[in-house]
């Protein structure tokens, strides 16, 4: 698990929120089916946009996450997008995508661990 790139903006917004898929089914030959649950406590899934002010923030943003948290394969610690208090471990899944100019706005996947 990694920090949060230090200067650079935690200001999520246009969030949407989800939960991970936490049932598994088993069809048995005689046709019945049975669910089980996966994790005891589901996993919420979020994804959320970030505003770069600077080119020097867009910069160690993706220093960040090709040297660090090695292009997400890595955990990072990120304010907590579901109670708003305290961190939360979290995990990219997919690759970050940049639009816009000044500013320029980073969307962002994550899932909790």
């Amino acid at each position: 698990m990694v920090l949060w790139p230090a200067g650079v903006n935690k200001s999520a917004y246009g969030m949407n929120t989800g939960v991970k898929e936490n049932i598994k089914m088993t069809e048995f030959e005689s046709g019945k089916a049975r669910s089980f649950l996966l994790n005891s406590a589901p996993k919420h899934t979020f994804s959320f946009n970030i505003d770069f002010w600077s080119d020097e923030e867009e910069r160690a943003f993706w220093t960040w996450y090709d040297h660090v948290l090695l292009s997400g394969s890595e955990s990072f610690l990120f304010p907590d997008l579901f109670t708003h208090t305290g961190n939360t471990e979290y995990i990219m899944t997919d690759t970050p995508s940049v639009s816009g100019q000044m500013p320029k706005t980073v969307s962002i996947t994550v899932r909790e661990v």
